[in-house]
């Protein structure tokens, strides 16, 4: 996790107690639940598509109220994928690799969708290259790549393709139940 969302955070925690004391205390719920994953999911090697789709949404959620109309995520993902299994903060890392590589703003939002199919989840967004020019933290799709390959032997697929990023995962089939 960037080390300046907690600040960011908690500055945007702090304007909004100001502001609407009911959507502040929705933003903290939103940040406990963050943080609540953080902390169990940090050591496991695999979690379910469904816990990190709900970890996701809590996260976006954090991120919407700091950059309102200049960030939009669609995801539609069928409920059958849920139990497939992804290593945990895959898409929280994709969506920082998006943010600090992309302009936002209210005419130009950062468009981030999430779908499903064929054993793969695509994560796209479009492509709007900040003006500071080159690539920043490109080690973190790399980390994927990387945790894809030892723990599935699959690839991490990523296509740049007319002003739009996909990066396609292998669904991890869910485990065979143990029998004794």
């Amino acid at each position: 996790m960037n080390p300046h969302f907690l600040f960011n955070s908690l500055n945007t925690l702090s304007s909004l107690i100001h502001e609407d004391a009911e959507r502040a205390e929705n933003f903290l719920d939103h940040m406990s639940k963050v943080y609540r994953y953080l902390l169990r999911n940090n050591e496991e090697q695999l979690v379910t598509l469904e816990t990190e789709l709900s970890f996701t949404r809590s996260y976006f959620f954090l991120l919407k109220a700091r950059y309102a109309e200049g960030l939009h995520l669609e995801i539609d993902v069928p409920a059958e994928a849920g139990m497939k299994r992804i290593p945990p903060l895959t898409l929280q890392m994709i969506f920082e690799h998006s943010l600090s590589n992309n302009v936002l703003s209210k005419d130009n939002p950062l468009q981030l969708a999430i779908t499903c199919g064929d054993g793969w989840l695509e994560v796209k967004n479009n492509i709007q290259p900040r003006l500071t020019g080159g690539e920043e933290n490109p080690e973190a799709i790399e980390n994927i790549k990387n945790k894809f390959r030892l723990l599935c032997q699959q690839e991490v697929v990523v296509i740049e393709h007319n002003n739009q990023r996909i990066i396609r995962l292998p669904l991890i089939p869910e485990r065979e139940p143990v029998t004794t």
